[in-house]
């Protein structure tokens, strides 16, 4: 699983940057790992589906419910083989 890409839908965070909400459940974060070129690919795709914002105060699902409620329909879900799902570890430092 880690390392394979997941179908998602791009969103722009505040911040600045995308967000990459998966549309098939997963545990495991999304991140973009790729060329610029491949980066405007999801960008335009991005457009296509009406620039959607992601909204940190909501769960992925309620984020996906708003681009429904946009569009009045379910765009078809992006899969990019630069998008791919990692594991972000987590560790205690061993000082006391």
């Amino acid at each position: 699983m880690i390392g394979e890409p997941i179908r998602f839908y791009p969103m722009r965070k505040k911040t600045g940057g995308l967000e990459f909400v998966p549309f098939d459940y997963t545990e495991l974060n999304l991140e973009f790992n790729g060329t610029r070129e491949e980066y405007k690919d999801i960008l335009d795709y991005w457009e296509m589906i009406n620039k959607p914002l992601y909204d940190e105060t909501k769960s992925y699902a309620d984020n996906l419910q708003a681009i429904f409620n946009d569009l009045r329909y379910w765009p078809r879900p992006m899969k990019h083989t630069s998008v791919i799902q990692i594991l972000i570890l987590e560790y205690e430092n061993g000082d006391n």
